[in-house]
């Protein structure tokens, strides 16, 4: 009988002291975490490119390549569509506009990352490409703003793809 009272009066006082201590941290003053300068971000070190600012994802349809090495293929780093669809790369035309096709992805169900497209030439440094996102009727997609959905992308330099 001892025991359990004795025991009975170890958990009252923890109780009280988990009350108590709740309530002291309750009210003890909120700090704002600081916010981050420039200086505060990492810079990559020398001879590491800095990578391309992402896609501003204002609706759920986009695609995200970055510029990178001549070759036959190319990397989508992330593409995200409501439905099924296709990555096509085009080359660009005089005007700077998506011209002719020179690869094409799978069939994407939805969200992918790091998509691999070979292409039927090879591209050169200096090169401007097109990623763009066609429906499963391979139709281009629109996005809310009326506009193709599509990302500019540079060939950088030489590589054995």
């Amino acid at each position: 009988m001892r025991q359990k009272v004795l025991f009975s009066v170890l958990i009252i006082a923890a109780f009280a002291v988990a009350v108590a201590g709740g309530y002291f941290y309750s009210k003890m003053p909120k700090q704002k975490a600081p916010e981050a300068t420039p200086s505060d971000v990492p810079t990559p070190p020398p001879g590491v490119p800095t990578p391309a600012p992402g896609p501003e994802v204002t609706e759920p349809n986009f695609v995200d390549v970055r510029d990178q090495e001549s070759g036959r293929q190319v990397t989508v780093h992330a593409v995200s569509m409501i439905g099924p669809g296709y990555i096509y790369i085009h080359l660009t035309d005089e005007e700077g506009k998506a011209g002719q096709v020179i690869g094409q992805s799978a069939l994407i169900e939805t969200t992918k990352v790091d998509v691999v497209i070979n292409l039927s030439q090879s591209t050169q440094s200096g090169q401007t490409l097109i990623a763009m996102l066609h429906n499963e009727d391979r139709e281009p997609l629109v996005g809310n703003a009326g506009q193709v959905i599509q990302r500019e992308f540079t060939i950088t330099s030489t590589s054995e793809n």
